[in-house]
């Protein structure tokens, strides 16, 4: 991984540091592009260019996306948004359907197509936005034609009102203590042995890293993500009730 050092990286952020590195080193004299990457890929990118003498870019499709595409590049060459080659396709449906991001996905990844040319999935009333790599638009737009069991219409165009990507529910729990995997077994509402199991088996992330030790201890600001449970955010640190307690207020994507 040369001269990037992280946290107690994991093996995929190892591999993945090192590709970084090595598209960052080609962008001293020209322009390299990645796929999508999520949060924890973009800071790893981020901190690989400081190491690198050249400029990074990136761009996800709109502004404010989760999923950005990272391009590496010279000082001297000036990059747009168009050179991302990001297209919107835009699905249509009837509105009594409700699809979720897990349909629109699932979908997509069952034409074969690679996770990491998908950025974000955009869900609206009777419409929802996938922004993917142009090299996979048009045998998306030929091929499929229903998402689960709903007939869709796919478009290659941006909405005119672009929906939010992030809508919460806010709620608040009782702890004993800021430790994972309590936190866990509030969001999930499993027990603790079993929210042990879920970091054991890597279907927890915390803040975009698989996470590995339950003792790892959660703070304000942070997005703990379970598998099979959704994705939560923490509004506050824990504030002490009466008995010792503490109280945990957090939002829930969905």
């Amino acid at each position: 991984m040369g001269s990037i050092e992280f946290l107690r990286p994991t093996q995929d952020e190892r591999i993945l540091a090192a590709r970084l590195e090595d598209l960052a080193i080609q962008g001293e004299q020209r322009i390299k592009f990645t796929r999508f990457l999520d949060e924890r890929g973009f800071s790893i990118a981020k901190a690989v260019a400081t190491e690198v003498d050249c400029e990074v870019s990136f761009f996800g499709g709109y502004e404010g996306a989760q999923q950005k595409v990272i391009c590496f590049h010279p000082s001297y060459i000036e990059i747009s948004n168009e050179d991302f080659l990001i297209v919107p396709l835009c699905f249509r449906f009837k509105k009594e359907y409700k699809l979720s991001h897990r349909d629109f996905l699932g979908s997509l990844m069952s034409q074969n197509v690679k996770r990491d040319v998908i950025g974000d999935i955009i869900i609206g009333e009777g419409e929802a936005t996938a922004f993917v790599l142009k090299q996979v638009s048009q045998p998306i737009i030929s091929d499929i034609t229903k998402v689960g069991r709903v007939g869709v219409s796919i478009t290659q165009e941006l909405p005119t009102l672009l929906p939010t990507n992030i809508q919460e529910e806010i709620f608040s729990g009782i702890l004993s203590s800021m430790r994972l995997d309590g936190v866990i077994a509030m969001l999930s509402k499993e027990s603790r042995e079993s929210s042990q199991k879920l970091v054991s088996n890597g279907s927890v992330k915390q803040n975009s890293r698989v996470a590995t030790k339950i003792t790892d201890l959660v703070a304000k600001d942070d997005v703990i993500s379970i598998r099979g449970f959704g994705k939560f955010k923490i509004l506050t640190d824990g504030v002490k009730t009466k008995k010792d307690r503490l109280r945990l207020t957090f939002s829930k994507y969905i």
